[in-house]
């Protein structure tokens, strides 16, 4: 009797986001055991999540006064003197005058002398005016460079603007009509006093607001240079194109300023927070620079980093900031709370009556501040309110709430106060252990417990998020949704969001500092982030189209974003000393100046499936339905028996042509353009078990890439004994 034959087919939307919990086994797998880096389409199918686009944010800062109260020094001796032939065209004969490419004699590789410098072609005739010069080498990070320099119309020196460390060829697109000499500019080196800069060989240096020294003029000064040596962590050296001076001399003035891509030594930015301000837009950061606790705005479109700490002595990183009555207040611990109008720096809050809270945690609602009132002490349970759009009174038009008030609240022993937050009308006190929620907080006199829920609290402050009319938070048991249900006792209930991944979910996130989770709402993309102290991010999906009560799981993995704050369409996103967009197909690598995209992997595998019976599946091929452009490549892999027999196969795309990206927002056929095709590929495959489970791994390189379909056949063979 022949064999049966069988094909198992996941199609989109049926591939389903992460699952971790219950049964592993099934017929026709339902979730993912791995899915990092991916992402979902508004039509369901699977492709790679968004990236890291930087905004390239820059921080100026006044230099320090080095020797003579100046910061910047000319090197000890001129480079007028470098006029040292590099190369040289040969004089043409009266029958060479057809267009071509005439090489250059090249007398040596590396320019004299061996700091980088500029290059020049200098010609004697005077007909060259559609003439180029081709020159290639390397700069000072051993990158590969090219310069076209055109010569004038008559016998002058044309100067070149890219920095060179060698030079390995030069050509010239036609026969000149006399001899074209390459060689090097006259240039001075420059030693700049940056105290603690952090920066390395190749990044870009700003610099402004510096006076004439030693004979290099402002204007030379005063612009964008590569730094083309690190001498220590305070000093660096510049080029300055087309100078002379006597070397030596310290000056510059003292309001020099540096501007580079990224904050000092590229920290972590710890928290990050958008301000609606009336005069403009502001991202708020935090980070610690040079050993010093600072916050930072940036006004949009979010180009360069302004250190806006004032007086205010941050003892951490971790602020809690919200919008209220058109400024910005920040809480945490061991910190008065603090204040921004929109213009100067922020300040400590002084009181006008009563005494300013200096707890961890602050909510803006019904027009007043909800704050911790102590971090320390019976002060930890109180949640002061202020005056009405007033910050300054706690007493006056104020007042006071003890959560831990009355029985319901305590009926499992002593509890902390973890977060305070706000929905449809209520006003919600988030406690370790238990949640109380009030009635008409928009009267605080008529302030009344609406209900107590216990047994279930909140683990980490940053993990409450307002998701429309209900809030997401982090507790013992994963990621739960307090939604109001209406009832005939009109009762509010809570929904479990992750229990398909709650063990692993929950393990992630008491792995470490809760004060370092974050979290964040997209609600163009529907998506929910909670990123762990490890750094995992877990991605709650809200668009699915087959089970809404279920949102889709996946993880993003390795991306160093430290957190993130969703405004007008776009998530923002904090990385190391830099702010990006949640745009694009890469991610960034900060080590350049500015950061250049990088690539990043993305994996998918199937829970295991045994097509309903224990006999033994000898597979004979698998295959993928992809979205994608030519050249895109992908690997299908197999595995039988959890890891006992494993193999894979590697396809590509071949029908496409150049790249395309999809729109911001959807994956849509009807967004695709260019060169994005549907391709359906297909592999001979090989190996045989009990279950199988069915995976795809490819790198984001800047293209999107979708999955429609994946596949596989099988012949049905003896009873696995």
């Amino acid at each position: 009797m022949p064999s049966q034959l069988k094909s198992l087919v996941l199609r989109a939307p049926g591939i389903y986001g992460l699952s971790t919990e219950g049964e592993q086994v099934q017929a026709s797998p339902e979730f993912a055991r791995e899915a990092n880096n991916v992402a979902y389409d508004a039509a369901g199918r699977l492709g790679n999540r968004k990236g890291f686009s930087s905004t390239s944010s820059k921080y100026a800062l006044t230099l320090p006064n080095g020797t003579g109260a100046n910061s910047i020094t000319t090197d000890s001796a001129s480079d007028a003197a470098d006029t040292d032939a590099l190369a040289a065209a040969q004089q043409p004969s009266e029958s060479d005058t057809a267009p071509g490419t005439f090489p250059f004699t090249m007398v040596g590789g590396s320019l004299p002398p061996t700091a980088p410098r500029f290059v020049s072609a200098t010609t004697a005739g005077s007909s060259d005016g559609s003439k180029t010069v081709t020159i290639t080498g390397t700069d000072v990070t051993d990158t590969t460079v090219t310069e076209i320099l055109t010569l004038a119309g008559s016998a002058s020196t044309v100067l070149g603007s890219q920095l060179f460390k060698t030079v390995t060829s030069a050509t010239i697109s036609a026969a000149p009509a006399a001899n074209v000499e390459l060689g090097v500019q006259a240039s001075t080196e420059l030693t700049i006093t940056h105290t603690a800069h952090g920066r390395a060989v190749g990044d870009t240096v700003t610099l402004s607001g510096s006076a004439d020294v030693d004979g290099v003029a402002a204007a030379k000064i005063n612009t964008s240079h590569t730094i083309t040596t690190i001498v220590d962590a305070n000093f660096y050296r510049i080029i300055a194109l087309d100078t002379v001076s006597s070397g030596g001399v310290t000056g510059g003035g003292t309001s020099i300023v540096a501007k580079l891509v990224g904050l000092q030594g590229y920290p972590d930015i710890e928290q990050l927070f958008q301000f609606n301000n009336s005069s403009g837009n502001k991202l708020i950061a935090t980070a610690t620079v040079s050993s010093t606790r600072k916050i930072f705005k940036l006004d949009t479109p979010y180009t360069d980093f302004e250190d806006i700490t004032g007086s205010t002595s941050p003892s951490g990183n971790d602020w809690q900031f919200v919008n209220f009555n058109d400024k910005v207040i920040g809480a945490r611990e061991s910190n008065t709370m603090i204040v921004y109008t929109g213009s100067s720096n922020f300040a400590n809050i002084s009181a006008a009556s009563g005494t300013v809270p200096d707890g961890r945690i602050v909510h803006s609602a019904f027009g007043r501040l909800w704050a911790q009132k102590a971090d320390t002490g019976t002060g930890q349970n109180i949640i002061a309110y202020s005056a009405l759009l007033d910050e300054t009174h706690w007493s006056t038009g104020a007042g006071e709430i003890n959560v831990l008030g009355t029985a319901g609240a305590v009926a499992t022993g002593y509890d902390e106060l973890v977060a305070i937050s706000s929905f449809d009308g209520f006003l919600v006190a988030f406690l370790r252990h238990s949640i109380v929620i009030y009635d008409s907080p928009e009267a605080p006199g008529s302030l009344a417990i609406e209900q107590v829920i216990q047994g279930i609290g909140c683990l980490a402050r940053d993990s409450v998020q307002q998701v429309g009319d209900d809030i997401y938070f982090l507790s013992d048991t994963g990621v739960r949704s307090l939604k109001q249900v209406v009832f005939t006792a009109n009762r509010v209930e809570l929904k479990e969001t992750s229990k398909i991944v709650r063990r692993d979910l929950v393990d992630d996130m008491t792995g470490g500092v809760a004060s370092k989770i974050r979290s964040s709402y997209d609600p163009r993309e529907g998506q929910y982030w909670l990123k762990s102290p490890a750094g995992n991010i877990w991605v709650f999906n809200n668009h699915s189209l087959v089970d809404i009560q279920q949102p889709r799981i996946t993880k993003y993995t390795n991306t160093d974003w430290y957190s993130f704050v969703y405004f007008e369409g776009e998530t923002f996103l904090s990385y190391k000393g830099c702010i990006g967009k949640y745009h694009g197909y890469n991610d960034v690598d900060i080590a350049t100046s500015p950061p250049t995209a990088k690539t990043y992997s993305c994996r998918w595998a199937s829970n295991y499936a045994d097509f309903d019976t224990s006999k033994l599946k000898i597979l004979k091929n698998v295959g993928v339905t992809v979205f994608g452009a030519s050249g895109q490549k992908m690997t299908l892999d197999w595995d039988f028996d959890q890891g006992n027999a494993t193999s894979n196969t590697t396809v590509e795309i071949k029908g496409a042509g150049s790249a395309a990206e999809w729109n911001a927002a959807e994956w849509g056929l009807a967004e695709f353009s260019g060169g994005i095709a549907l391709e359906k590929l297909r592999s001979s495959a090989s190996r045989m078990g009990r279950t199988v489970s069915l995976g795809l791994t490819f790198n984001s390189d800047g293209n999107a890439m979708s999955v429609e379909q994946m596949s596989l056949f099988a012949k049905i063979g003896r009873e696995d004994k």
